[in-house]
């Protein structure tokens, strides 16, 4: 049975792709990748440095459930430090330059 026979016309990216093909991760020399980096090296330590001390001042200076959220918002910033990718940067159309 063929993948393209059960796939009804809604089942495609905006790329017009079909949905198999959408999902399938990115291949660059070698290594596959599902998203491009997007957050350049210099920020990236910023952000994992500025979310990891966020989250130590969030548990210092705050108490109960705010405490939390507040930690939670400064990994957000950690994991898109580590990662290397940001969705609001991807958002507005933030792209690293080609080579570098």
């Amino acid at each position: 049975m063929d993948r393209e026979s059960n796939v009804t016309a809604a089942a495609s990216c905006s790329s017009g792709l079909p949905w198999w093909r959408a999902v399938e991760p990115m291949t660059k020399g070698g290594t596959s990748m599902w998203y491009v980096k997007n957050v350049p090296n210099g920020e990236r330590v910023a952000r994992v440095l500025c979310g990891a001390t966020g989250a130590a001042v969030a548990f210092v200076l705050l108490s109960g459930p705010w405490a939390w959220l507040a930690a939670a918002a400064a990994g957000g910033l950690t994991v898109s430090g580590l990662v290397g990718f940001c969705p609001m940067c991807a958002m507005v159309g933030r792209k690293l330059p080609r080579g570098g």
